[in-house]
């Protein structure tokens, strides 16, 4: 805000991407160019920083899956329910990264017709999350695998 042509820098902006620290990258953002939110390479960068930057994205950044999947590891809600239909591998992925101590805070970040996949059920499961009678399909009550997770979970 108080040197303004630094906004339109990209090498200054790599500088700040590259420094740990969310209040200077989240200012900085909040002012940049729509050519530097456009940045893919350096918006990447920032959001391996602070994954908060995602938020500074440009429109069509936040669209991209390469972006949204670096900015996962902050939150599912990131990814639009489209996304996750057509990506459910991106959904596990946010599982298999989300820490056990938050895996409901995930769980209220996926959409609820996603539950009937398998691949995101075993994740669920594995990472310790409870079976969701409610949510999860009747065949998987029949599932030798997702049965054992779910001893596993209740035995250690």
């Amino acid at each position: 805000e108080n040197c303004p042509e630094l906004l339109y820098n990209r090498e200054a902006m790599w500088v700040i991407a590259n420094k740990q620290g969310t209040e200077i990258i989240m200012e900085t953002l909040a002012f940049a160019s729509q050519d530097i939110r456009n940045d893919k390479e350096l918006m990447l960068r920032a959001i391996q920083t602070e994954p908060d930057a995602f938020e500074s994205c440009s429109e069509r950044l936040q669209e991209d899956l390469e972006v949204i999947k670096a900015a996962l590891p902050n939150s599912l809600c990131l990814a639009p329910i489209e996304l996750q239909f057509d990506h459910p591998e991106m959904v596990v992925e946010a599982i298999e990264r989300t820490p056990p101590a938050d895996i409901w805070m995930t769980h209220d970040d996926i959409h609820e017709s996603l539950w009937s996949n398998r691949d995101v059920a075993k994740a669920w499961l594995k990472k310790g999350g409870d079976w969701l009678a409610d949510q999860f399909p009747q065949v998987f009550e029949s599932d030798e695998e997702l049965l054992l997770l779910v001893a596993e979970h209740r035995w250690s």
